[in-house]
């Protein structure tokens, strides 16, 4: 299964390599709790304290099964920024997203997606508006069940092709055309646990452009990540854990030069209480403190962004069902 995951990673989606805020309202905790809404106002510091008035930045939506519905982001003039509604089946899957935005002082629709899924729950089926053009992405499975090959449409024509070849502990992922030239390869070894172990892009002149690889400990937590490009060492990710949570992320870039870039501390009952980031060893540490209710629910968020050198205290208002 985290395989198959992974490889769905590969194809659609990123993630924050060190911000924590979206667990605080996983899907679990909302449906535990029982929420209906939650809003967000943000109060800028002006002379060291908050403002009085603060503004509405944000409400998400969900339904009784803590699955995020609608989601709408507010202008600091209380306008629409954004508006995005979600569907799901009774499986849990999202079947149907939908994005529109304030473009110009007009609100648009920048993205349409359906997902179709077979009695097992495979994805078969994407299609829709990306906001230029229409699209469609067919998913095909082998007779073990087994992801075998993505097809991707534009426009009704064929823009590329990914072809899954998966062995005991390894995977190849091909990225052809429309055309069916080969792109690359995207290539994928697995521990006995299904994590990932390396995964490098292969050339069609079978030289490797780029590699990443990957350590974890007993637990399978992440301990290192470390990226090259043609051979050379781009940068290295290490992770350090106490009492099983992340405490400390350092980098180290082809210089060789070693440095904290971000570090958590927790409250007793496990929350993330402060972090602290940065991008380079150069820069100053963002800060956020957290603080909870006796759920367990994020109240507020108070946000240093050394960048802008600006902070902002975030107060979440929750509604329950």
């Amino acid at each position: 299964m985290e395989r198959k995951i992974l490889l769905f990673l590969v194809i659609a989606l990123g993630f924050n390599l060190y911000g924590q805020q979206d667990s605080l309202w996983n899907k679990d905790i909302i449906k535990k709790n029982k929420i209906r809404t939650v809003t967000f106002y943000e109060y800028d510091y002006v002379n060291g304290k908050p403002e009085t008035d603060g503004v509405k930045t944000r409400v998400d939506s969900f339904d009784t099964n803590g699955q995020r519905v609608l989601q709408t982001y507010y202008r600091e003039n209380g306008l629409v920024l954004s508006i995005s509604t979600s569907k799901y089946d009774s499986k849990g899957n999202r079947v149907f997203q939908t994005k529109q935005a304030d473009i110009d002082g007009r609100i648009k629709t920048v993205f349409i997606q359906d997902v179709r899924f077979d009695s097992k729950g495979n994805k078969t089926l994407e299609y829709g508006y990306n906001g230029i053009d229409s699209f469609k992405n067919v998913y095909n499975y082998n007779k073990y069940g087994k992801l075998a090959e993505v097809n991707f449409f534009i426009k009704k024509r064929l823009d590329e092709k990914r072809v899954f070849t998966n062995n005991s502990n390894s995977s190849d992922l091909k990225i052809l055309d429309g055309y069916g030239s080969l792109k690359y390869t995207q290539k994928y070894l697995f521990n006995s646990n299904d994590k990932v172990l390396q995964e490098s892009t292969v050339m069609p002149d079978n030289t490797e452009s780029q590699r990443l690889e990957y350590t974890y400990d007993s637990k399978d937590n992440m301990l290192s990540e470390t990226k090259y490009l043609k051979g050379k060492l781009i940068y290295k990710i290490s992770y350090v854990y106490k009492g099983g949570l992340l405490s400390e992320v350092y980098k180290e870039g082809g210089d060789g030069i070693k440095f904290l870039v971000a570090k958590y501390t927790y409250d007793a009952a496990g929350n993330v209480s402060e972090e602290q980031t940065r991008e380079d060893a150069k820069k100053d540490f963002s800060k956020s403190v957290y603080t909870y209710d006796k759920n367990n629910l994020c109240k507020t968020i108070d946000s240093y962004f050394a960048k802008f050198n600006k902070q902002v205290l975030t107060v979440i208002i929750y509604q329950n069902y």
